[in-house]
């Protein structure tokens, strides 16, 4: 019975991924866009539960045996729809997200020896790069190049094979497959049942953003989750070194150092700024270049955001509500670290790893844009740290593409209100809820000792 709910599960939410790819231009069909993802979202949680709780709930917490992934066909199937999905959103014209037309763009750029910090999309000196393909979908052609050195170089690569969408998609979801496999041993390292990979190798956020829109995130996390690997391997300075790739794509990454480098801390931090350093050489001659187009975001873009929207409503000045907003997540970074670095087994993996599931928490809540994809930076973590309140967020945050409705039929970019208390009002009741559960139980634990 539970193989054949199993199936059926995986049989529908292929039908759903088939339906998004063959729908067409999904800014055009928005209502039933979300539609199909909820419906994929709902099966993949009624997936996880059959999963981790009917499957072998006395081994949840016990080291796998050596020839499990034989053994268990659960986990076979789960690896092969992964990839079944994946390959199904591969084809698909990124609709939702523009993104991908610029990495393309500054992969030709820098493979032809420009420097794309330097010189924006509409610079003159690039105009024999301009096609008709990729050139007229890149967006805010004014400004430079955003995106660090080492995504950079992932552009060039992946462009330089072939100067095109799938291409580019391609790569990004072999990382996205390789972080599939480094969570894998992750969880055999702490001992972890590892159907719980399925958290994130079947969630259809991170399907959708890597093989559907092909965002570079997925590079990110990937080097974000073999940097947690290494420490959990007890590994000294090559964790600060896949750390410094991670902030190397995607600059945050850098809040997770301390939490890492509790061994050797000099060497390792003296790895992780030498080999950023070493990063941003090919491209300093941009000068004030390099941050102009982060300034601009860090100043004035903002998403979704849930602490910043109130903070906004209240002061009514975005400069105001974003300064509000970096002192809190200053704040919360600092309990979490104080908490961490006061444990006497701080240098246990499992408190590395949850310090680092509750900044790039912290993080995502506090920051002016949340898009859709930024939330797949907190799924790997989830096959850790089980949190019913993110995964409910994961697939949530979809529903904010509802503004492409409205944008594409009236060119305004209006947030709705609705929206945001869809996604938000649930996420911080449950975890609310499992917060006051948790603490419950440990002062019960504590009564009986």
């Amino acid at each position: 019975m539970k193989s054949m709910l199993f199936a059926v599960a995986a049989f529908v939410q292929a039908g759903c991924y088939a339906g998004l790819l063959l729908l067409g231009n999904l800014r055009e069909h928005i209502p039933e866009a979300l539609g199909l993802f909820a419906l994929a979202f709902v099966l993949y949680t009624l997936t996880l539960r059959l999963l981790l709780r009917a499957t072998c709930p006395e081994c949840r917490e016990t080291a796998p045996d050596k020839g499990l992934l034989l053994k268990n066909h659960y986990l076979l199937s789960v690896l092969g729809l992964a990839l079944l999905y994946r390959c199904i959103m591969l084809p698909a014209v990124p609709w939702l997200s523009d993104d991908i037309y610029r990495y393309i763009w500054e992969g030709s750029v820098v493979s032809q020896g420009y420097n794309p910090f330097a010189l924006a999309p509409d610079a003159p000196a690039l105009a024999h790069l301009r096609d008709a393909e990729i050139y007229p979908l890149v967006s805010r052609k004014d400004l430079p190049a955003i995106y660090p050195p080492c995504a950079q170089f992932i552009f060039a690569l992946a462009s330089g094979i072939k100067h095109s969408v799938v291409s580019m998609k391609i790569a990004f979801t072999l990382f996205d497959l390789a972080t599939i496999g480094l969570l894998l041993l992750t969880l055999a390292a702490l001992h972890l049942y590892p159907l719980k990979v399925a958290v994130y190798a079947l969630n259809p956020l991170v399907i959708m953003e890597f093989s559907g829109s092909g965002h570079l995130d997925s590079a990110g996390i990937f080097f974000m989750v073999l940097a947690l690997y290494l420490y959990v391997c007890r590994k000294s300075l090559w964790p600060a070194a896949a750390l410094a790739l991670s902030f190397l794509v995607k600059l945050f990454p850098a809040l997770l150092l301390p939490a890492i480098i509790t061994k050797r801390t000099t060497a390792s931090a003296l790895v992780f700024f030498c080999l950023s350093a070493v990063a941003l050489l090919p491209f300093v001659d941009a000068g004030s270049g390099l941050f102009y187009s982060l300034g601009l975001y860090t100043r004035d873009w903002m998403f979704n955001s849930p602490l910043h929207t109130v903070m906004l409503l209240l002061v009514k000045d975005n400069q105001i509500a974003r300064l509000i907003a970096a002192i809190i997540f200053t704040a919360i970074a600092a309990g979490i670290y104080y908490r961490y670095f006061k444990k006497q087994n701080r240098e246990e993996p499992k408190n590395a790893c949850h310090t680092c599931f509750m900044l790039i928490g912290a993080f995502l809540l506090c920051m002016p844009v949340v898009h859709p994809w930024y939330l797949c930076w907190i799924v790997p973590f989830l096959a850790i740290f089980p949190s019913r309140a993110w995964i409910f967020l994961s697939g949530a945050v979809f529903g904010s593409y509802w503004i492409l409705r409205e944008y594409s039929a009236t060119g305004l970019w209006l947030e709705s209100p609705a929206v945001l208390c869809s996604q938000y009002i649930p996420f911080f009741s449950l975890l609310l809820y499992d917060w006051r559960s948790q603490f419950c139980a440990r002062r019960k634990s504590c009564a009986a000792a």
